[in-house]
């Protein structure tokens, strides 16, 4: 019975990744080879495994706990590569198309770490977001420190989807720690604003051109709309079937390596796209789900639902949905607001 109930529940995730799959019924094959298609089958696709990470591991929270330590060093990682600058450092950025040179200038563009520009950005927001959910409960002065640094990531990542992201789910969590559960103090909310003073302060003195970088980018803002609206528009035109779209992938950055004009930034038109009125339902419906149930017991799922607002909200300007190393921790907290098997 148990296993019946379960998938039934499951059902509707079981029918987004087999509508996904079947997609390849009527993918381009005359315009774009399968390997496009099987592409992102691993981008899209096999991350979903991670929404059932919950009934694998009977530990509660180690899989979030191990994420979270794993991406906040990867960053300061990242830092240390940022600052130091090394040749082999500019040379992997530029084998990898993350960069257009190896030298420092191109190395101090913006912070990439090891995964790009997009996700540095993604996972500074969501390590803030634990930072907080960790200052609550004790070790303060580590997660502040946290808090602090992953700030200063998200700012070098120089992605504005990630700015607002960062500051639409940061009155979320005052809100829910400081109001609602009353969790934090108001001496908690004091360190917090001399921290963010004492960081912003010091980033104009050592890193005064990043700062002026993001003011233009933040400056530019609204023009950021208007440019992706253009291969919006164009992709949407191309949709041969609306309610099936053009195929998994058709629109990914990897079809562009074939003459294939995509949707390069924003998740929801790409989808739109490639699995048509049907696909972006299915998914709808999945995260629509895991945020009611979610918020039925937020007082224990409010990370994750912090993190699934993050890639709703990315999404609208960014592909979060198909980067391979984002969607498990995406899947994973849709996951466990969805099944909420945590005691």
């Amino acid at each position: 019975m148990n296993k019946f109930l379960f998938f039934y529940l499951n059902q509707c995730y079981f029918a987004y990744i087999i509508y996904n799959i079947l997609s390849l019924l009527w993918f381009p094959i005359e315009k774009l080879p399968y390997s496009v298609y099987f592409t992102e089958v691993a981008y899209t696709i096999l991350p979903i495994s991670f929404y059932f990470v919950n009934h694998t591991i009977s530990k509660d929270n180690f899989f979030i706990e191990k994420s979270m330590d794993a991406i906040f060093y990867s960053l300061v990682f990242g830092i240390v590569l940022y600052l130091w600058a090394p040749s082999f450092y500019g040379h992997f950025l530029y084998d990898r198309t993350m960069s257009g040179g190896t030298g420092m200038i191109h190395i101090r563009a913006v912070l990439q770490s090891v995964y790009g520009v997009t996700a540095v950005g993604t996972f500074s927001t969501i390590i803030a977001l634990y930072s907080f959910m960790k200052i609550i409960k004790g070790n303060k002065l580590k997660y502040w420190i946290w808090f602090i640094i992953v700030i200063i990531t998200s700012f070098l990542s120089a992605r504005r989807s990630a700015w607002l992201a960062l500051i639409i789910v940061l009155v979320y969590f005052h809100y829910l720690l400081y109001i609602k559960f009353q969790k934090l103090t108001l001496t908690d909310f004091i360190i917090e604003l001399t921290l963010i003073f004492l960081t912003i302060f010091s980033m104009n003195i050592f890193l005064l051109d990043q700062v002026n970088e993001i003011l233009v980018r933040v400056d530019s803002m609204s023009e950021a709309i208007g440019g992706r609206s253009v291969s919006w528009i164009s992709g949407i035109l191309s949709t041969n079937n609306i309610y099936l779209g053009n195929g998994l992938g058709s629109m990914s950055h990897a079809s562009r390596l074939f003459g294939n004009h995509g949707v390069y930034d924003g998740s929801y038109v790409k989808m739109y796209t490639e699995t048509g009125f049907i696909g972006l339902s299915l998914l709808v419906l999945i995260l629509v789900r895991a945020i009611f149930k979610g918020m039925r017991n937020i007082h224990k799922y409010y990370l994750e639902i912090g993190i699934i607002g993050v890639f709703m909200f990315q999404a609208i300007g960014s592909n979060v949905f198909a980067f391979q190393i984002l969607a498990p921790i995406f899947w994973y907290s849709v996951g466990q607001c969805t099944n909420q098997r945590r005691g």
